[in-house]
């Protein structure tokens, strides 16, 4: 986004981190278990890259460690050219797999199927783009942020908004379960908030005159302007 809308609001204080999360992701080496059983389309740990249980023992016995990706957000979960997993989150997992000296069963999750799918026991963990917080922190165990980052705005190159203090009033996009949507409902209130499954259906939005503006991570954001959106800014 162009430096003429302001960066200076509640928006910039947030600081998401795309981190590897999990129940297993901090208490992995230490034995914790997670899964109490075979999932429902598999047939038994040792056997079934998506069988549960998360303990060091389980991932060892069965050489695989199961991990949810996002594919919607890039540069951070995206498909390559042949539809495979690719971006930042599963270079992350494959290191992480081959730091184990396991096989790494990636598939993807949903942004609001993040948490449910590591409490089910179908991922041992996921690596996405999901920002710490005290309630998420209830719920699952983090690693060590890998990337930190803000939430910014874009908005069309021909539009008249000039700050972030315009949008108040105005009809914005963000992703579905991704902090974007909650920091666009708190900063503006009166705005109206339109959330989506993926990134480019976010800018689609404003693309097509759907939205006014989309909030989401800056470099998100950056990807999206640097390659294939001519028209945001």
């Amino acid at each position: 986004m162009s430096n003429t809308i302001s960066t200076r609001s509640p928006i910039r204080r947030w600081r998401p981190a795309s981190v590897i999360a999990g129940l297993a992701a901090l208490a992995l080496l230490a034995g914790c278990s997670t899964g109490g059983g075979p999932a429902t389309n598999g047939s038994g740990a040792g056997s079934d890259p998506n069988a549960s249980g998360s303990t060091w023992t389980d991932i060892q016995k069965r050489g695989v460690i199961n991990i949810g990706v996002g594919l919607t957000t890039p540069p951070y979960g995206m498909t390559d050219k042949s539809g495979k997993p690719a971006g930042f989150d599963t270079d992350v997992a494959k290191a992480l797999a081959k730091f184990l000296g396991v096989k790494a069963n990636i598939f993807e999750v949903t942004a609001d199927g993040r948490i449910p799918t590591v409490q089910s026991g179908k991922a041992d963990i996921i690596s996405f783009t999901l920002t710490q917080t005290p309630e998420r922190e209830e719920q699952i165990d983090f690693s060590t942020p890998t990337m930190n980052t803000y939430q910014g705005v874009a908005v069309l190159k021909s539009s008249s908004i000039k700050s972030i203090d315009e949008l108040e009033d105005k009809t914005l996009s963000a992703q579905k379960g991704a902090l974007g949507a909650t920091v666009a409902a708190q900063a503006y209130p009166n705005a109206t908030l339109q959330q989506y499954d993926t990134a480019v259906a976010t800018r689609l939005a404003v693309e097509q005159g759907q939205a006014d503006a989309i909030v989401d991570s800056i470099s998100v954001l950056a990807y999206a302007i640097g390659h294939g959106s001519d028209k945001l800014r």
